[in-house]
């Protein structure tokens, strides 16, 4: 199995990828993306990390490339959270775990460009507009978008202090049994 953390920074959360495996006693590759290298948490031992920006090419460089179990983004850059989110929902065998969901993070009048490289939390992030678009919602901040499904996918966004969602296929939820 292969996991892609796409948005590394320091690698706080990759190490707490690498640890969860461990303890799990579970084997995988772990594979990381960012556009410049501060990692400070892990080693080339523990994870590869590649410096380049997937923009317009994460369906043939993470997708098609590695066919990964799980990916974890945690960028904001609204064209490749987009793109990552759309590409993995079209593609739809893989577990997306998306950082930084949560309402409070959310801006619901976004003021700076989607092409503004200098969004925070200071200006609103863009998963939940990408999100609310992905799974029709009007409005990013409407509770329904915390618990919702497509044909093909199920949203779950997480009450935790930045917010997690998760997208899985509804193809791999188990139907209820008598």
């Amino acid at each position: 199995t292969t996991l892609v953390e796409v948005g590394t920074q320091y690698g706080k959360s990759t190490r707490r990828i690498l640890d969860a495996l461990t303890w799990l006693g579970l084997k995988a590759r772990v594979l990381c993306y960012d556009t410049v290298d501060q990692v400070r948490y892990f080693g080339p031992r523990d994870a590869t990390l590649t410096v380049t920006d997937l923009t317009g090419r994460f369906r043939t460089d993470v997708l098609d490339a590695h066919q990964p179990g799980l990916i974890f983004l945690d960028v904001h850059a609204h064209a490749l959270l987009r793109e990552a989110i759309a590409e993995t929902m079209a593609q739809g065998n893989c577990l997306l775990a998306i950082h930084d969901c949560g309402r409070g993070l959310c801006n619901p009048k976004m003021t700076i460009g989607r092409d503004d490289p200098g969004v925070s939390s200071l200006t609103g992030v863009w998963e939940r507009h990408i999100l609310a678009e992905l799974f029709g919602i009007d409005d990013p901040l409407d509770p329904r978008l915390d618990d919702c499904a497509t044909a093909s996918h199920w949203l779950r966004i997480f009450d935790t202090p930045h917010g997690l969602a998760l997208i899985v296929p509804i193809a791999w939820i188990a139907a209820p049994t008598a």
